[in-house]
């Protein structure tokens, strides 16, 4: 197991290094840290909670009923991810409001004649535009997955219970998730 104390100090020398020499290969360099850690992270969330998940797996599959800490664990497993990443997420505000002023050059330069130049500068405004839709897509596609997961553990019918229990097996066996 990674030293999470360590890869966490390499991060820091790695996102120092990136802002005194800002260039992609800086930032590749981070990534690929970022990376390694949250892989680590999932395998020894897999080694540590395994045993429980397919616990709670073979009680889904008996319809039995759920401890809290069971409730827990499945949530985590299921959302997790999503709960603590729209938790911490501030920017979306920030990305709507760049989308408003993108779209607002782009509205202005499409009423103007289409010349090389400016297919130039509507290319780089679509490609900026692109990446902001995407962060927002990306916050919003995580509530979602929150307020689906609320929904359908509700009441765990069978159809959920199979559900949730085809994305644990899934997830416990699976080298990405």
């Amino acid at each position: 197991m990674v030293n999470v104390a360590e890869t966490c100090q390499e991060i820091a020398r790695q996102f120092q290094a990136a802002g005194q020499q800002p260039e992609s290969g800086s930032y590749a360099k981070l990534a690929t840290v970022l990376t390694a850690l949250e892989t680590e992270l999932r395998e020894y969330i897999q080694k540590t909670t395994g045993n429980d998940v397919n616990m709670l797996i073979s009680k889904l599959k008996t319809s039995q009923a759920l401890t809290s800490a069971e409730q827990e664990l499945l949530r985590q497993w299921v959302v997790g991810d999503a709960e603590s990443y729209v938790k911490s997420e501030q920017n979306v505000p920030q990305w709507l409001n760049e989308l408003q002023r993108i779209v607002g050059e782009l509205n202005r330069l499409c009423a103007d004649a289409l010349s090389v130049g400016t297919a130039f500068a509507l290319r780089g405004l679509l490609r900026d535009a692109i990446r902001v839709v995407w962060d927002v897509h990306h916050y919003y596609e995580h509530n979602e997955r929150l307020k689906a997961f609320q929904d359908s553990t509700a009441t765990l019918e069978r159809g959920e219970r199979d559900t949730l229990i085809e994305i644990l097996q899934h997830k416990i066996n699976s080298k990405q998730w």
